[in-house]
């Protein structure tokens, strides 16, 4: 995990200089992977990481004691896990938003919010709007529906031929 950030003058350069007509202008915008600083700060997210860690770790050895998960399938599993790291992050974003911590320069007043996935599969697309939704403005969640349109045909795509 870690935090990416960009400018507004950074992705109008990439939108420039893109020479794939493949590829809507909106892509430079909406995703940290094309954006001039990725996975900024990932010490910051270091116990993060390792709680995440253990929790797969108890989740792939079938480790869990507390009796909501006995005798449950690893769908189950799943969707406690997706909706459990989801609560986690809208949380700590609506937190951020709350105490202001965003809203200062270098902030614009509307920023777009919450978490991405490179090279996302079909489910993580659903994980990413359901973030976007609960933290984002209209505005902002709705260039997210429509940059995850464009990545849902590329994800079928591959899926049809497949390549997953």
């Amino acid at each position: 995990m870690g935090i990416a950030v960009s400018t507004r003058e950074s992705v109008t350069r990439k939108i420039k200089s893109n020479v794939d007509v493949g590829v809507p202008d909106n892509v430079f915008l909406m995703n940290a992977s094309e954006w001039d600083y990725l996975a900024i700060h990932n010490e910051l997210f270091e116990e993060v990481g390792v709680l995440i860690d253990e929790f797969y770790d108890r989740y792939y050895d079938q480790d869990f004691d507390d009796a909501q998960f006995l005798g449950k399938g690893s769908d189950f599993i799943d969707q406690f896990a997706c909706e459990l790291f989801m609560r986690i992050i809208v949380d700590v974003i609506k937190h951020l938003k709350a105490a202001s911590d965003l809203s200062d320069s270098p902030f614009e007043s509307d920023l777009l919010l919450g978490i991405q996935f490179t090279d996302p599969e079909m489910d993580e697309l659903d994980f990413i709007k359901s973030v976007s939704h609960e933290v984002n403005s209209r505005s902002w969640h709705d260039q997210v529906e429509n940059n995850y349109k464009y990545f849902e045909d590329l994800t079928a795509a591959r899926e049809a031929r497949g390549r997953f």
